[in-house]
């Protein structure tokens, strides 16, 4: 939409306010619409007072006022029209209702920090504390962007970030070494904040302003980093299964990973709020912390057949139970506040992390393991080795869609393309 506008004063007549005074207020006209629009300005004024001040002839009978009340009716007109213009010039995009919200600062709820806020309470009362710590980098990040503009950081509307905007901001952190993937991790909160916006019927950010979608004139596709298959070959496991740890840290590590490995790669997180309500023998059901909602249902349970070696690792590593709810394993307590906990898995997920890489490249594997592989190593063996459809994976992952278990597959091995390149003339 079109910049162009005009602006002027309204003297309105039809609405008298104490003795012979009236409200003056602004008009806005927008030319390529024909639309206006009036907005009051708190001030009220004689039609003398008006008159004179907009420099229009005096009627019949009316008496000029004084030079020092004309100076300041003049100084009320100019104040306003100032600070009417300053917010037009600085829209992104004409609207009516932006210019309302700002004119009248009506931040509130309206305001893209505001919604930041709202919604990482929101996480931390659903004890989401690390998706919540997300949210606060996201805003963190947006943040210093503007201070790095120049542009006040208090209040970030919705008509800021335009697709120009986010390409700014991607190549400002793209300067400062940032990679694509880490700017879509900054991106893409902000991008379910404008959906939040939008999808409120009382905040008055329509669909129009959306910035996001595939990569346009129009709009901004938020950047993603090449996704490299995290997973351990067949041979790559074995060696790593059969290393021997150099101290306790790195035997603790390995356990843990390898019970990941075995238990349909579950990640750290579900393995920390395991329970012995969980187990049954040699099986667990459980359902993952990071899909887990009050309406969940025995569907979304995965159930998991543990071999041996896993159950060994409940052995050597649990506690032992004396209550059904308490925790298998010793790493969170039932006391624990969602930050308390959230730290622990943390701390968790970094010393399993730390230790099996130390394994790893003490035994020429990759550098870069983390404890996030043995999930998708346990997806890309069940396909590639055991036998198993993706559809059974995603089931055993505990994916919603499809697409995301295909992600983990680190694809077919060149064994299993040879063998069914051998068996397409073997018709017997």
């Amino acid at each position: 939409m079109s910049k162009e506008y005009t602006l002027s004063f309204y003297f309105d007549s039809r609405r008298k306010k104490g003795k012979n005074t009236f409200p003056l207020k602004l008009r806005l006209y927008h030319p390529p619409s024909t639309k206006e629009k009036l907005f009051r300005t708190g001030y009220y004024f004689t039609e003398a007072e008006y008159n004179q001040a907009v420099k229009l002839q005096l009627k019949k009978g009316e008496k000029k006022v004084s030079k020092e009340r004309k100076g300041e009716l003049v100084e009320i007109l100019h104040v306003l029209r100032n600070k009417a213009n300053t917010i037009l010039k600085d829209l992104p995009e004409f609207s009516f209702e932006a210019f309302e919200r700002r004119y009248y600062n009506k931040s509130s709820k309206l305001d893209v920090c505001n919604y930041y806020d709202d919604y990482i309470k929101q996480l931390e009362t659903n004890k989401k504390v690390r998706t919540a710590e997300v949210y606060r980098l996201s805003l963190l990040r947006l943040k210093t962007y503007l201070e790095h503009k120049g542009k006040p950081i208090n209040e970030i509307s919705f008509e800021t970030v335009t697709p120009k905007f986010l390409e700014g901001f991607k190549n400002y952190y793209s300067d400062l070494g940032r990679t694509n993937a880490t700017i879509g991790i900054y991106l893409r909160p902000l991008r379910t904040i404008f959906n939040q916006a939008i999808n409120d019927p009382n905040s008055g950010v329509k669909k129009s302003l959306y910035p996001f979608g595939k990569k346009t004139a129009k709009k901004f596709q938020i950047p993603s980093g090449y996704k490299k298959k995290k997973a351990l070959t067949k041979e790559q496991l074995k060696i790593l299964f059969e290393a021997k740890p150099e101290n306790e840290y790195q035997k603790r590590a390995k356990a843990f990973w390898f019970f990941s490995y075995l238990a349909n790669g579950m990640n750290l997180k579900d393995i920390a709020l395991l329970t012995y309500d969980d187990l049954n023998g040699n099986e667990i059901s459980f359902e993952r912390a990071k899909t887990r909602t009050e309406q969940s249902t025995a569907k979304d349970e995965i159930k998991v057949v543990l071999p041996p070696f896993a159950m060994k690792v409940i052995k050597q590593y649990g506690i032992r139970k004396n209550k059904r709810e308490n925790y298998i394993f010793p790493i969170l307590s039932k006391t624990d506040t969602p930050l308390e906990q959230s730290n622990k898995i943390k701390n968790f997920n970094r010393f399993v992390g730390q230790h099996i890489k130390k394994l790893a490249i003490a035994n020429d594997l990759p550098s870069d393991i983390s404890s996030y592989w043995a999930r998708h190593s346990f997806a890309t063996f069940a396909i590639n080795h055991g036998g198993a459809s993706m559809e059974l994976v995603q089931e055993s992952l505990g994916h919603k869609n499809i697409k995301t278990t295909q992600n983990y597959f680190a694809g077919f091995t060149t064994d299993v393309k040879k063998k069914l390149s051998e068996s397409l003339l073997n018709f017997n």
